[in-house]
C-alpha cells in the first residue's frame, strides 16, 4: 500500500519556483583517496566555489533559469506509520533545505529542479527513507516547457543526487563494497559509476566479509531504536560525471552540491528534529 502527502507538482512549482535563501560556504579541503588520488568531484567543487551561482553554459538553454519545487513529492509505502512516515519525513525535508542552499543549485540554469521523498520498511525491519533530488534540462524549443514566473521546467529525463537514510548501501556488487576514503568523517564508497559518502551513527560494525569482499553487515541496523534515530545516511550522484562535463550541466550541478554540502551540520540538523 502507498499514500502520497504533500502539494501536488503544479502547485509547488508555482509556489515555490524562486531561489531560496543563500548560504556562507567555507572552501572546502582537497578530498583525496586512499590512494592519494584527488576525488574526481573536487574539479566541480572548485569551479562553482570560484564561480559562484550566477555561472551558466552559453546557450539560451544553458542561461534559461529553472524552476525550483522545494516542496517534495512524499510517498509512503507498505507498513509505515504515520508518526514514524513523519519523523523521517521531516529529517529528509531538512536535508533538502540545506542541498538546496548550495551553490550550484541555489540559483539553477539550464535545468530545473524537482524533489521526491520515499519511505518504506527495509529487508531488516528498519524504516528507511530516500530523497532524490533531480535536475532537469530545459530546452526552449520544447512546446511542453512551461514558463512560471520567469523561470522554466521541462518535462523528461533528469540527473539526481541520492539521499537515504537508515538504508542499506548500495552496490551492484553488494558483496565488494569498497570504502576508498574518507574526509571529515564521511566515509567514501566507490560505486558502478563514481563514488559516495556515507556518515555513520551507530556502534555496530558497519562491513563485514563477504564472498568477494566487504557486505554490510546484515545486522547493522538496530530494529530496536525508534524511526527518528539516524543510524546510516549515505548519499550518491546517479550518474557518473566525466572529466569533460561542463561544470554548469545539471547532472555536474546536483553531484557538486552533495560534495560541496556540510554533512556534518546535515547530520545534527536531522538528529535535532524529532
Amino acid at each position: 500500500m502507498m499514500f502520497k502527502k504533500g502539494l501536488t507538482a503544479a502547485v509547488a512549482a508555482i509556489a515555490l519556483a524562486q531561489p531560496g535563501p543563500a548560504i556562507a560556504q567555507a572552501a572546502r579541503a582537497t578530498i583525496r583517496l586512499n590512494d592519494g588520488l584527488v576525488l574526481p568531484y573536487m574539479r566541480l567543487v572548485r569551479f562553482w566555489e570560484a564561480s559562484g551561482e550566477k555561472a551558466m553554459g552559453d546557450t539560451p538553454n544553458e542561461r534559461a533559469p529553472g524552476q525550483i519545487t522545494r516542496t517534495p513529492g512524499v510517498y509512503v509505502h507498505g507498513n509505515v506509520s504515520k508518526a514514524d512516515a513523519g519523523v523521517v519525513e521531516r529529517k529528509l525535508k531538512a536535508a533538502l533545505d540545506i542541498l538546496l542552499a548550495q551553490t550550484p543549485l541555489r540559483d539553477i540554469r539550464g535545468a530545473s529542479i524537482r524533489a521526491d521523498i520515499n519511505i518504506s520498511r527495509g529487508t531488516s525491519g528498519q524504516v528507511q527513507g530516500s530523497l532524490r533530488i533531480a535536475a532537469y534540462p530545459i530546452n526552449l524549443s520544447n512546446p511542453k516547457t512551461k514558463m512560471v514566473d520567469g523561470r522554466y521546467a521541462t518535462p523528461g529525463e533528469g540527473s539526481s543526487l541520492m539521499i537515504w537514510y537508515n538504508a542499506p548501501l548500495h552496490d551492484q556488487s553488494w558483496d565488494r563494497v569498497q570504502i576508498v576514503g574518507e574526509y571529515d568523517g564521511i566515509k567514501i564508497q566507490q560505486v558502478l559509476v563514481g563514488y559516495a559518502g556515507l556518515v555513520v551513527r551507530s556502534n555496530r560494525q558497519l562491513l563485514v566479509p563477504g564472498r568477494n569482499g566487504n557486505a554490510l553487515n546484515p545486522k547493522f541496523f538496530d530494529t530496536s531504536r525508534p524511526a527518528g534515530d539516524l543510524q546510516l545516511l549515505w548519499f550518491y550522484p546517479s550518474s557518473g560525471v566525466g572529466d569533460r562535463e561542463a561544470p554548469t550541466k545539471g547532472d555536474a550541478r546536483v553531484a557538486a552540491a552533495g560534495f560541496m554540502a556540510d554533512w556534518n551540520a546535515i547530520v545534527r540538523r536531522m538528529e535535532q528534529i524529532r
